[in-house]
């Protein structure tokens, strides 16, 4: 496979972006990953070639772009796992997040129309039709997408997505009858943002919706359960996951464009 570091202008300010795609000079569907609050980093990156490995042309953007560092600070336990935002103390969390209350959900989608303009002068990449999958708020933000750009988003994953219902006047909850395509989102049994009936209510919300809508609530999960170097990883609730989302994949933007290389 192909992967490099590229820089894409934005309305505010040059962002970085891993992308890696299969080695045979053919276009490729586009899948963006969204980065959870810990931002972009090499687990991301991995990911983005577990998806290129199957025939998918995959973005990691920098959302953190803004910032002033260009590594951020995370914590780990004794055992090396980075530590889940509820296990982190109160100094280490106003750390951790500090950079997540400066990112609005507004300068994502403009980060996410530049992602866009840059994938469609890419010969490489076959862009009509788009993937996402996100992580944590990654999981809101890659919801949030596809409801600004119905017609180009047909594969959308949400993995223990952040408030998905919230008081924000962008909270996705408000706009579900705008999605296209399918949806997929993967919940934990155990997340304290998405509590209470958060869950029931989304779906509930989500049945007027044009949207092809599927899920799985994995029993004894945590938030962040999706993310291998994570302390709370659940490898079986995560592989259930892949298994879903590729199948979405496969439905509604066919890996390799269709085209089996030779």
């Amino acid at each position: 496979m192909q992967a490099a570091e590229v820089i894409i202008s934005t309305p505010s300010g040059p962002m970085r972006c891993f992308i890696v795609h299969p080695e045979p000079d053919i276009p490729y569907p586009v899948v963006i990953l969204y980065m959870d609050f810990w931002g972009y980093r090499d687990e991301l990156k991995t990911l983005a070639r577990r998806l290129a490995s199957v025939g998918y042309y995959c973005v990691v953007p920098d959302f953190y772009h803004r910032e002033d560092a260009t590594v951020l600070n995370q914590f780990f336990d004794a055992n090396g796992r980075t530590v889940s935002v509820f296990n982190l103390d109160r100094e280490q969390l106003a750390i951790a997040a500090a950079p997540l209350r400066r990112l609005t959900d507004a300068m994502v989608l403009d980060d996410t129309s530049a992602v866009l303009t840059y994938v469609d002068q890419d010969r490489r990449a076959l862009a009509t039709h788009v993937g996402a999958i996100g992580f944590c708020m990654g999981g809101r933000h890659a919801i949030e997408a596809a409801q600004r750009w119905p017609e180009r988003f047909v594969g959308t994953a949400s993995l223990h997505g952040s408030y998905l219902i919230s008081d924000r006047p962008e909270s996705p909850h408000l706009a579900l009858g705008r999605l296209r395509g399918e949806l997929y989102c993967g919940y934990a049994e155990n997340d304290l943002t998405a509590e209470g009936d958060m869950i029931p209510r989304f779906e509930a919300l989500l049945a007027d919706s044009p949207v092809r809508y599927s899920r799985s609530l994995h029993a004894g999960a945590h938030h962040g359960y999706a993310l291998p170097s994570r302390d709370v990883y659940d490898q079986d609730a995560t592989e259930r996951d892949w298994e879903l989302i590729l199948a979405m994949f496969y439905r509604t933007m066919p890996p390799y464009g269709g085209v089996v290389p030779q």
